[in-house]
């Protein structure tokens, strides 16, 4: 049986999300929650270009594309995001599942004109976690066009059934036993792409599995800001192969392959409390 608390999707748009890899859902995030949002992220790429700085490594002269991950182990403004907002009961209904794990946060801003690209990859190589139950939401803080950087989707490829090699976001290729990246820039035509504009507060979930890019930000007026919350459920074991992505500090000595990833003792994930029954 199909269970829908959030009152964000419908049954056919999870059967979209099963053949196509991806969809849209709108108006997830309120105006509060974007701000509130927003202002987090100014100050956690604040907080990483200090860091830079303290290590000898001058901040950016060109318009820059910031990755900052794991705000939650030590940012309580994002784990507050991360748990107290409509994203997890969204997550659950995606994944179906009695138990919502939060896995990892990722800031992704590309800057105005910020002229890098993010390189088609898939989301599950990276990380040291297996199973169905995995989601991604995409949390746009700005309005989203394709000029500004929009996201793009290989439509099915997550139906592949193949684990392509991480891609380095600077640009410097892939890492990892897995099987080489098909040349989606340089073979569009053999391929079906999903693209949307979004306003702030709409979210992209996609599958793990689905290939999937992003062009520079060629908007002189706005940056393109962007939250990626993953959750995992029931069936989530952890993954050793994957652990290269773990940031540093984080214990992860208790997880053996196929523990549950909020097994007791691992604190590299923050369990959510028991959501309300509709």
């Amino acid at each position: 049986m199909v269970r829908l608390d959030s009152g964000f999707i419908t049954e056919s748009d999870l059967r979209s999300l099963d053949e196509d890899g991806a969809i849209v859902v709108r108006d997830v995030f309120d105006r509060d929650w974007v701000e509130r949002t927003r202002l987090a992220a100014a100050a956690a790429v604040e907080r990483q270009l200090a860091a830079m700085e303290a290590a000898g490594q001058p901040r950016p002269t060109e318009p820059a594309f910031h990755n900052v991950l794991y705000m939650h182990l030590d940012d309580p403004e994002f784990r507050a995001i991360a748990l107290q907002s409509p994203a997890p009961l969204l997550a659950r209904d995606l994944m179906q599942t009695d138990k919502v794990v939060l896995y990892a946060d990722h800031l992704l801003v590309k800057e105005p004109g910020a002229q890098t690209r993010t390189p088609w990859h898939q989301d599950l190589p990276y990380w040291p976690v297996r199973g169905r139950q995995i989601t991604s939401l995409w949390i746009a803080l700005d309005p989203v066009t394709r000029d500004s950087g929009a996201l793009e989707y290989v439509r099915g490829s997550h139906r592949w059934g193949k684990m392509y090699q991480p891609q380095n976001f600077d640009g410097s290729g892939g890492y990892g036993d897995f099987e080489p990246l098909p040349d989606i820039e340089g073979e569009r035509d053999r391929y079906a792409f999903l693209q949307w504009d979004l306003e702030p507060g709409d979210v992209i979930v996609h599958d793990v599995g689905v290939l999937h890019g992003a062009g520079a930000n060629a908007r002189q007026d706005r940056s393109r800001r962007a939250l990626s919350l993953r959750y995992v459920g029931d069936d989530a074991r952890w993954h050793a192969a994957g652990a290269r992505n773990v940031p540093a500090g984080v214990r992860v000595a208790d997880l053996q392959d196929g523990d549950p990833l909020d097994k007791d003792g691992a604190h590299m994930v923050a369990p959510l409390p028991p959501l309300a029954e509709a």
